[in-house]
């Protein structure tokens, strides 16, 4: 068990616990009807009037820090499955991504016009040298060239 702000908490929560601003919030508020406890105790062992309010003092912080670790939990547990479900969609888009990236390239693969262009210029060594640069147009004064630019805007279109 470790001690937070004058509470006794379980360890798990001791490093997270301060980042939890609903719990520090209701941890304020219990900490002042604890106080509230220790007045009436004080008062109640000035008076002699024989009312002992030490017991309940006790019981209230012991619950007190009874809810605070439970609702340290579930703030925790509620942030998990939060993290949890966006890492998930996050993993999903991914993948589905990537299929949708090998699917178009599995395609584009079989696709005859494309091959015969590549093809072709896998012939032409000149034509080969054009493709280190981006800004490089298809040759359409040939057959292939002109084949896979109207291809492609099959494809755009």
């Amino acid at each position: 068990m470790s001690q937070y702000k004058d509470m006794v908490i379980p360890d798990e929560l001791d490093d997270i616990i301060a980042y939890m601003r609903d719990v520090d919030s209701y941890r304020e508020e219990l900490s002042m009807l604890g106080h509230t406890w220790d007045l009436l105790t004080i008062l109640g062992q000035m008076t002699g009037g024989g009312t002992d309010m030490t017991t309940t003092r006790e019981a209230f912080k012991t619950l007190t820090e009874q809810m605070i670790a439970n609702l340290g939990h579930q703030t925790l547990e509620k942030t998990v499955q939060d993290m949890t479900a966006k890492a998930q969609v996050t993993v999903d888009l991914i993948i589905r991504n990537l299929f949708e990236r090998t699917a178009d390239i599995g395609f584009l693969a079989t696709d005859d016009d494309i091959r015969d262009f590549l093809k072709s210029r896998g012939k032409n060594e000149q034509a080969i040298s054009h493709l280190d640069f981006p800004d490089s147009s298809v040759d359409t004064n040939n057959e292939n060239g002109t084949a896979v630019i109207a291809r492609f805007q099959e494809y755009v279109a």
